[in-house]
């Protein structure tokens, strides 16, 4: 229980830092924690935010989006911050592998996982196979913040099968 305490204390601690723009110490601080408890999968994810976030050093926040996840397999939120790097990377095929292993991690939102496979299967060029995704995810949608975003997903595929048909050209006629 005091060993809890403290390891929390130093994580607010380097959360209090970060708020107050001093970068160096925060990192500091949670590399200290992460030297005494290596296992602590909050610095972990943490560290990785910062690195992604703050400093643009993928291979740095990667590193530490996996140790956060392997420590706390269910750590929701470190897979979704690793699952937008590697999209973010254009590392589709990485993506799709860590989407497959999220469907066990209790607390991640289904609706969410549809909408990152719709991401992955459009950027790869699976155009027909993304609409479908942005459909199923739309029809099993229960917040209406989300239906925009939605609907504009499924407006972008469309637009991209257009350009892409043999005919698209008529297509554009009839549109304007």
């Amino acid at each position: 229980m005091k060993r809890n305490i403290l390891i929390e204390e130093q994580y607010l601690e380097a959360c209090e830092h970060y708020y107050n723009d001093e970068l160096a110490e925060c990192k500091k601080i949670l590399h200290e924690l992460l030297e005494d408890y290596p296992d602590y999968a909050p610095a972990h994810e943490y560290l990785g935010s910062i690195y992604y976030d703050e400093l643009k050093d993928t291979e740095q926040a990667e590193r530490h989006y996996m140790l956060a996840i392997n420590y706390a397999k269910n750590r929701s939120s470190a897979y979704y911050k690793y699952l937008t790097l590697l999209t973010k990377s254009g590392r589709y095929e990485e993506a799709a592998r860590l989407l497959d292993r999220m469907e066990q991690v209790k607390g991640i939102n289904k609706q969410t996982l549809l909408l990152y496979r719709g991401e992955v299967a459009e950027n790869s060029g699976k155009l027909r196979e993304a609409l479908a995704l942005y459909k199923k995810a739309l029809r099993t949608l229960t917040e209406e913040d989300y239906c925009e975003y939605h609907f504009r997903a499924i407006w972008r595929v469309r637009s991209k099968q257009i350009e892409l048909h043999p005919l698209g050209w008529i297509f554009r006629i009839f549109r304007k």
